[in-house]
């Protein structure tokens, strides 16, 4: 009804007369994208059916209830009963319209359910890779599909849209065995279903039973039911693939047109067809029903396969390049169905920037926003920089981010249109909730990367000012990148940084970027069999690398400037231990500071810790480890490892293998080298030590 619960009597009575009175736009909350749906499929009396048995039902209830006056109710009834009468022949042809509108409706849900199910499982066509696993679950989601498609068709024979959907996905997700065999008039009821994925879930019950869990499907069901056979259906001649479902949706929507731009796609070389076929078919008579305009668009399709990926600097032909812009710069001028143009003005986007040539990009942007096509986050900041050289003090840049942020998919211009409705800029009003209810729409890890970039390009665009405003809101929303982006600001010691250098503020940011990504990273890994995330900010262990090793360098400048001895050994601890973690996520300096920073720290016990370690990889040839072992060795407060002899040794190895690397002298200089009695020491420690024992060789004899 669409009634809130704490309606006391007298506002319960006054809102539902007022609902009764317009009950010809339907009582209470009506289902309006489900009439629409039956509308457009030319079943207007099936949807106007359903409404006069919803309207009667609904009335009844709330004059039942005492929620209005009963004449009132009554008169509704009784127009409402007049507007059936009016409407249908009989009783019967009425209860027919609503059966049908029912039976068809929950036919068509069911079949877009699988659909969606079905694609889900390839991320909708941007799987970047997938498993056998996953795309068997989608066939039985499409196999179910093709059940629900079947009985939506006969009940209503002109569902054109379900048998749209039967075509692309058999492509796709191919047909289930069984299909051809029943419309060639088999009996195929009390057949198995799902008989692919029950082979593997025989092998890997696991990962099966994981993965339907994403879409519902079960073996409880899984036997072929009784299926009808629509008359619409012709004659299927061995092969119920995509063409005979194009001929199934052509033969109830004679004249259509999206079907063909559904159709076309799925028959280009990347999904084993090719441009000749697609030619040869639109010369065919099928398409004869085609106006001028639908047919250029189909056409254009091929330039945009052809064009899509191509980036202008693999054309190495100047001549080439000059003809293959100016015939982008013709389609996006002159073809007559948006979708073409849209397609020419996203390709000398990429190709103007790839080009560096600023004042013909600044023109396309402009003339995309005229089209209003959807801008990704690159091309959104671009078009604030032009913007704002250009256009600083008008209402432009206002209209554009309203205008982008409410039609795009993408959150940069979410979270633009939110922080500058937070502070008031570029026309905006300042609305500290409205532009907090914007940020609110993204404040989610998977627009972690989104956040990095807003934040990023304040300074880009000249506005640095703007920089650490947004990142500390985003720091309030737990956002990874904003949390590090301020901590690499206040541990930023050259002075130049926008906030007041400070490690241990600095360490705090860190932390808590570190703390929110390993408890995504422990999510990620508790799921052993999911589907796969295409989408979204998934660079966790990317990110880790940086941040510890930022923490690492935190707790070293920490423990610098730290009189306490328990409490700089802390800070030692921390620091080798986020260097390794650093090491351990990919970070390419990590490994040979974290051996370096070993012989650094004061806390001798904490350096035995790692002496094994050490050891061997300097018996492997690390330079790292041979200077750390020197150093390491040559402690005169280390009682333990103290050896000049060693350290000599180590030093000597370090010299022998890497004669050009600074690191040696940097570390072992004053140790070895600095004046003439250690040189003297030096040489005569290591006179004799041959080349066959230099670490890392391979010993040929073995």
């Amino acid at each position: 009804m669409g009634l809130s619960e704490n309606l006391d009597g007298a506002a319960l009575r006054h809102k539902v007369e007022d609902i009764l009175r317009r009950w010809p736009a339907g009582i209470g909350s009506s289902p309006r994208t489900f009439y629409h749906h039956l509308a457009a499929q030319g079943q207007v009396r099936d949807a106007l059916a359903f409404d006069c048995m919803r309207t009667a039902f609904l009335t009844r209830c709330i004059a039942g209830l005492g929620w209005c006056n009963e004449n009132e109710a009554w008169l509704v009834l009784l127009l409402n009963a007049q507007r059936a009468q009016d409407c249908f022949d009989s009783w019967e042809d009425y209860a027919t319209a609503y059966v049908r509108a029912r039976s068809t409706h929950a036919w068509l849900a069911e079949a877009q359910y699988w659909n969606h199910r079905a694609w889900l499982y390839r991320s909708y066509g941007w799987a970047r890779e997938t498993t056998r696993a996953i795309w068997i679950c989608a066939a039985a989601c499409n196999e179910r599909m093709v059940i629900a498609v079947l009985n939506a068709i006969d009940c209503e024979p002109r569902q054109w849209m379900a048998a749209a959907l039967t075509s692309t996905n058999s492509k796709v997700f191919g047909q289930p065995d069984w299909l051809v065999e029943f419309l060639e008039g088999a009996d195929v009821a009390g057949q198995p279903l799902m008989e692919d994925l029950a082979e593997y879930h025989r092998h890997s019950p696991q990962e099966v039973d994981a993965l339907m869990a994403h879409s519902g499907l079960s073996f409880a069901d899984a036997v072929c039911p009784n299926l009808p056979r629509p008359s619409v259906l012709p004659e299927c001649n061995d092969y119920a693939g995509q063409k005979y479902w194009l001929a199934v949706c052509l033969a109830i929507f004679p004249t259509a047109f999206y079907v063909l731009d559904e159709y076309i796609p799925f028959c280009m070389p990347r999904w084993r067809g090719s441009h000749e076929e697609i030619r040869e078919f639109l010369e065919s008579s099928v398409c004869d029903h085609l106006s001028a305009a639908e047919r250029e668009h189909l056409e254009l399709l091929i330039w945009w396969d052809d064009h899509r990926d191509l980036r202008i600097k693999e054309v190495d032909s100047p001549a080439e390049q000059e003809r293959i812009i100016a015939k982008a710069e013709e389609i996006s001028l002159r073809a007559h169905i948006q979708e073409s143009r849209h397609n020419a003005l996203k390709w000398l986007r990429v190709c103007y920037s790839d080009l560096d040539d600023n004042d013909a990009l600044w023109r396309t942007l402009q003339r995309s926003i005229v089209e209003k096509v959807k801008f990704n986050n690159y091309f959104f900041d671009d078009t604030i920089k032009f913007a704002l050289r250009d256009f600083p003090d008008t209402w432009w840049m206002y209209n554009f981010l309203c205008q982008n942020a409410q039609q795009t998919e993408f959150a940069v211009p979410k979270i633009r249109r939110g922080y500058f409705q937070y502070a008031g800029l570029l026309g905006f009003e300042k609305d500290e909730a409205q532009g907090l209810a914007w940020l609110d729409s993204v404040a989610d890890i998977q627009y972690n990367h989104n956040w990095r970039a807003a934040i990023k390009n304040f300074n880009w665009f000249g506005l640095p000012e703007h920089f650490v405003p947004l990142a500390e809101l985003g720091a309030q929303r737990n956002i990874p990148a904003a949390l590090n982006l301020l901590g690499l600001e206040h541990n930023n010691k050259e002075n130049n940084g926008l906030l007041p250098y400070d490690p241990a503020i600095a360490l705090g940011y860190f932390q808590r970027a570190a703390e929110i990504l390993h408890r995504q990273l422990a999510l990620r890994e508790s799921t052993p069999y999911k589907l796969i995330d295409n989408g979204g900010y998934t660079d966790y262990e990317n990110d880790l690398q940086n941040i510890h090793f930022s923490i690492g360098v935190c707790n070293q400048r920490l423990s610098k400037q730290e009189p306490d001895t328990e409490k700089r050994s802390a800070y030692e601890k921390e620091l080798l231990d986020n260097l390794w973690l650093a090491h351990q996520f990919g970070h390419k300096e990590a490994w040979g500071l974290f051996l370096l920073n070993i012989f650094e720290v004061k806390d001798i016990t904490l350096a035995h810790k790692h002496l094994e370690l050490v050891q061997q990889e300097a018996n492997k040839g690390t330079l790292h480890a041979m200077v750390t072992l020197s150093r390491l060795h040559g402690n005169k407060h280390d009682r333990t490892l103290f050896n000049m002899k060693l350290s000599a040794r180590w030093a000597h190895f370090a010299f022998t293998l890497y004669p050009d690397n600074e690191i040696v002298m940097d570390c072992l200089d004053h140790l070895h080298f600095d004046s003439f009695w250690k040189r003297f020491r030096f040489a005569w420690y290591t006179v004799r030590i041959p080349n066959s024992e230099l670490p890392g060789q391979v010993n040929s004899m073995v």
